[in-house]
């Protein structure tokens, strides 16, 4: 193995999901396709291709019980940034919940569990928990 190339995510709604990935955190769909009674959904950003994201709508008990919460206490995502404060502003302008404001340092501070950073004195990194938009999750984003 070389690289990874798919993360798999639960949600509750395909649509709902697209919409706030893409339009609030500025993913693009790269597939979207029907899949026997599923659909085939990814999502990358527009710069990486490498790397896509693949939602699968939550069906079992189990599944649904997970929804918002694959990353535990942790992040389950960070992403890399030119302009931390930048994104973190325009995101949160669009309603993207998060649990603290960006920290410069080595990760979590008090109460600021997300977003965190790398351990460098520049905040370049977001680090993103869980989503917050109904259809999606019942955890915070961030």
């Amino acid at each position: 193995m070389n690289k990874l190339n798919l993360i798999s995510l639960l949600v509750e709604d395909y649509d709902t999901a697209i919409q706030f990935y893409t339009n609030k955190l500025g993913f693009e769909v790269a597939e979207d396709a029907a899949f026997g009674d599923e659909r085939w959904v990814t999502l990358s950003l527009p710069n990486n291709r490498d790397v896509a994201i693949a939602l699968h709508v939550a069906k079992t008990s189990a599944d649904q019980a997970l929804v918002g919460k694959q990353g535990g206490s942790f992040p389950l995502y960070a992403f890399g940034t030119a302009d931390c404060l930048g994104d973190y502003k325009r995101m949160k302008a669009l309603g993207v919940v998060f649990q603290g404001e960006p920290q410069a340092g080595g990760g979590r501070s008090g109460q600021s569990a997300s977003p965190t950073t790398t351990p460098n004195t520049a905040c370049t990194r977001l680090a993103l928990r869980a989503l917050n938009t109904s259809g999606c999750s019942s955890q915070r984003f961030g």
